[in-house]
């Protein structure tokens, strides 16, 4: 038994290091966004096979409208908020492999590869806070975070995302 209380705090401390903490301002910066994502994921109506309503539709447009606004604002806090959202809604029984995210963190150029990097435990202190189908299956998000830090490093975004 002694042996094991250590062991088991060692694994705690561990999990508990894998969980990045979201700095206020960022947080500031995700919520329009991550706010219209959660009301589609709750609503009933835009979570079925035929959730094209109008309101579903104007709920994806703002989302969609949010994330542009953000992808492109410039600084620090912009990249990291960029990052964060991988976090959010890769996802591969949804066919998104984080495309468009990786996309918008090329485009950004070499100082997304830093914002890349803190976040890619993908485990977030907010993450509780939004539906579990918001949030990216974690071994997708990290691949997509490699990959665009590889298409950074390399300068292949005009290749990769050519034809967004």
């Amino acid at each position: 038994m002694r042996l094991l209380a250590p062991l088991l705090f060692a694994i705690t401390s561990f999990a508990l290091a894998q969980v990045q903490s979201v700095p206020q301002e960022v947080k500031v910066l995700l919520a329009p966004s991550l706010d219209s994502w959660r009301k589609l994921q709750i609503d009933p109506a835009c979570n079925t096979v035929d959730g094209h309503s109008d309101h579903c539709s104007q709920l994806r447009n703002q989302r969609d409208s949010q994330i542009l606004t953000l992808s492109q604002m410039k600084g620090k806090t912009a990249d990291e908020s960029i990052a964060v959202l991988f976090s959010f809604g890769v996802r591969q029984n949804e066919g998104d492999q984080g495309h468009d995210l990786i996309c918008i963190a090329a485009a950004r150029g070499s100082g997304m590869i830093k914002a890349l990097k803190k976040y890619r435990s993908c485990t977030l202190d907010i993450s509780a806070e939004y539906p579990k189908a918001m949030r990216s299956e974690i071994p997708l998000c990290q691949r997509a975070i490699d990959l665009a830090i590889d298409i950074i490093r390399i300068h292949s975004a005009k290749t990769v995302c050519a034809a967004d």
